[in-house]
């Protein structure tokens, strides 16, 4: 045996004796896809010129006509579309130095549109041909005695009347679109306000009233033929006054259902009596049902006496979007996760009263139970192309809607908008939905596959992993072959904001979309008449991306409750973790006690890793603090169970080294288990009982005679061929495939 021979041996027999295995996890992600089974697509075009861009907290819309031709309002105009995309014509005025325009509204064949700085202008259009047809100055008097800012809140109209209001000084306005009169009505005047007030967007009720909220809690309630005189003017109940402090904000959420008005001011939802405005009650919906919790932008919907509006969640430092659905007596209905960009857009009700959210996605979503019925993803992380805001769903007279997306390029560092028109949804669903199973049910559930650290989803496309999923789509679709291609789905851990990955995320950040990917495939397979349940194939640093899914569900130790509804049949983990990375433990370990002068191992780890992968891989952070068997992350979720009604399974790798050293005439044996090198048999116990467990295994022996006399080292060793089981290699190793295909059709 050669000299490099005996010293590589002794290094790995060293690595062995020190329990010190060469490190490497796992990560997953799925390609954007795109489901419309509840959206037929219409219009798919990008917009070219430069469209207003809202600002932070303001809404937008796409306004339409009869014929479903669309408008779009610009930085100095608006343009108009036909109902194909072409542009139609463009209108541009001096605009710019009374500041930015409001929304737009299309009223009797004319397009209504305010400059939002003072003296602030109404400017009328005719929609067919763009001619000017009137240009009317709000203030009056001198200049002095206003503020030059942005005093303007959104337009909204109703009859022949466009209503918008002014913050400093406090007025309602409503003009006229036949006769282009202005009429106001003062609140400094009636109610001796002297600071700046703050108004939310008008909102019309009943189709022949408008109410205005201000940010104090206050409501007025005008009928749209005289504003002189309010209807009501209506506050909190006395003993809420303690909101005061807490509402000073610049749009609150409103809206009205059969008999009440609701309001959101921060953390308090806020019920009124329709008739009479009387408030019933505010109440803190952060202490109803979870604390952390935050109403996203002006977003409230209302179906009979109920209320949607848009929640932001952030709970171990990770924000995640749900829509939630209240009644006036304060219970939570549901509480639908969205995933972690719905705030980008708003939210609406389509006229069979489905709630539509835009976000990234477009959902369809019950208004009953919250399930989601449908989602189209408007974009393509492929190609790097992100969704950075959403106008609010607009219906059209004809049933379909718009959506314009602005998006943002980043392999070209470009920003773009584009428009979708999509079919409208009659909130039932009809025969067959899906295009599939339509005259048969499904023999399996969906698989979600998720992988490992430093990959990406294209890993189960075009890589040696592809055979994992080909395996599964052959042996499916020989028993069903209806069984789409689809429903074996790559998860995606999202990208970050410069457009790259997100290899280096937390736990927390890249389990966040799971929460939509089970709902959306449980949902289909529900619809195609299966259980309502997905199936999780989970490798490496996969298995704790599903653990944290579950624990989000359940709550984490010492609030579990397993009787949730979960929409897992089955969870596969191969090789993974979920237990900590004794090796990185190991490490991090060796590094805290003797790293601080010298090189330390995690470094050399990252470099080989980073090499390897061919992208940054940097486990001095992030995902990397948390994965050590002690670390603070897997400690707080130590001890936690796994629901009793998922199948628990688990595939693994094994590679023991039996050692016989025969030293100076002392015999040391040994056995030691390596895992497969990077993951060892005690890193993938859960503490939960495995409805089965595969352990493939490869057992190796040393032999070693150290004679004192010459020095001499005699090494006998069986041939090494474990590259199968290797980490990066397990996942393909043809029986943990045979163990995959066995545990997701064993009952």
């Amino acid at each position: 045996m050669n000299y490099i021979l005996k010293v590589k041996l002794v290094f790995i027999l060293l690595l062995t004796y020190l329990s010190i295995p060469f490190v490497i996890l796992a990560f997953s992600y799925s390609p954007t896809a795109t489901n419309n089974f509840s959206f037929e697509v219409l219009l798919d075009e990008k917009i070219e010129g430069s469209l207003k861009r809202p600002g932070i907290g303001e809404e937008f819309y796409v306004i339409s006509d009869e014929d479903e031709n669309f408008y779009l309002p610009t930085i100095r105009g608006f343009n108009k579309y036909d109902k194909n995309g072409d542009l139609v014509f463009k209108i541009e005025r001096g605009f710019l130095e009374y500041g930015q325009l409001s929304n737009l509204v299309l009223v009797n064949d004319k397009v209504i549109v305010l400059t939002n700085k003072w003296p602030g202008f109404v400017n009328v259009f005719d929609k067919n041909t763009g001619e000017e047809l009137a240009h009317v100055r709000v203030m009056q008097g001198d200049p002095s005695a206003f503020i030059p800012t942005y005093p303007f809140s959104e337009i909204n109209y109703a009859d022949n009347f466009v209503f918008f209001s002014s913050h400093r000084p406090p007025f309602v306005y409503r003009f006229n679109v036949n006769d282009y009169s202005l009429d106001s009505y003062d609140y400094k005047e009636h109610y001796g306000v002297t600071e700046m007030y703050n108004f939310s967007p008008p909102v019309v009720v009943d189709g022949n009233k408008v109410l205005f909220t201000s940010y104090k809690g206050e409501l007025q309630l005008f009928d749209i033929n005289n504003i002189a005189i309010p209807v009501f003017f209506k506050s909190f109940n006395k003993e809420n006054n303690f909101l005061y402090h807490d509402v000073s904000v610049s749009q609150v959420p409103t809206t009205y259902g059969d008999n009440n008005f609701f309001t959101i001011y921060r953390d308090y939802l806020c019920v009124y009596e329709k008739v009479g405005g009387d408030n019933i009650d505010c109440k803190d919906y952060t202490d109803i049902n979870e604390s952390e919790l935050y109403v996203v932008g002006n977003n409230a919907v209302s179906v009979g006496n109920n209320v949607f509006f848009l929640i932001k969640r952030i709970k171990n430092s990770v924000s995640s979007y749900f829509l939630s659905k209240y009644s006036t007596s304060f219970v939570r209905e549901f509480f639908t996760n969205l995933g972690s960009n719905a705030h980008k857009g708003g939210l609406t009700k389509d006229l069979q009263q489905n709630i539509l959210v835009t976000g990234d996605k477009v959902f369809n979503i019950s208004s009953a139970n919250g399930e989601v019925l449908g989602a189209f993803d408007m974009q393509d992380s492929k190609n790097k192309i992100y969704v950075s805001r959403v106008s609010k769903v607009s219906p059209t007279s004809r049933g379909n809607f718009y959506v314009l997306a602005i998006k943002h390029d980043y392999s070209k560092n470009r920003e773009f908008s584009q428009i979708y028109k999509f079919k409208g949804v009659d909130g039932v669903i009809p025969d067959c939905e899906l295009g599939f199973y339509c005259d048969s049910t499904p023999k399996f559930r969906p698989v979600i596959l998720i992988h490992g650290l430093g990959g990406n989803y294209q890993s189960w496309f075009d890589s040696k992993n592809a055979i994992v999923r080909q395996a599964i789509l052959q042996k499916y679709q020989a028993e069903d072959p209806e069984f789409p291609d689809d429903w074996v789905y790559a998860y995606s851990y999202g990208y970050n904001f410069g457009g790259d990955y997100n290899y280096q995320g937390k736990v927390e950040d890249i389990s966040t979309n799971l929460h939509f990917d089970v709902d959306r495939l449980a949902a289909q397979n529900k619809l195609a008449g299966g259980d309502g349940k997905v199936d999780i194939v989970a490798y490496s640093l996969g298995g704790l991306i599903a653990r944290h899914y579950l624990l989000e569900k359940t709550g984490f130790p010492g609030e579990q409750n397993l009787n949730v509804d979960h929409k897992v049949g089955k969870l596969i983990l191969v090789a993974s973790p979920v237990n900590g990375s004794s090796g990185l433990q190991s490490i991090d370990d060796f590094d805290a006690k003797y790293g601080q002068s010298g090189v330390k191992l995690k470094d050399i780890l990252n470099e080989g890793l980073t090499k390897y992968q061919g992208h940054l891989i940097d486990l001095n952070k992030d995902i990397g603090l948390q994965l050590g068997s002690s670390s603070e992350y897997i400690v707080s979720i130590r001890g936690s169970s796994v629901p009793k009604d998922i199948s628990y399974y688990r595939s693994y790798a094994d590679f023991i080294i039996s050692s016989d050293m025969n030293i100076f005439g002392r015999v040391v044996s040994k056995k030691i288990d390596l895992g497969d090198i990077v993951v060892l048999p005690k890193d993938t116990e859960l503490g939960t009982p495995f409805k089965d467990s595969k352990l493939i295994t490869r057992e190796y022996s040393v032999e070693a005679n150290i004679k004192p006399k010459d020095g001499y080292i005699d090494i006998g060793i069986d041939k090494l061929d474990i590259s199968s089981l290797y980490h990066d290699k397990f996942i393909s190793n043809p029986e943990n495939i045979n163990n995959l295909i066995y545990f997701l059709q064993n009952e």
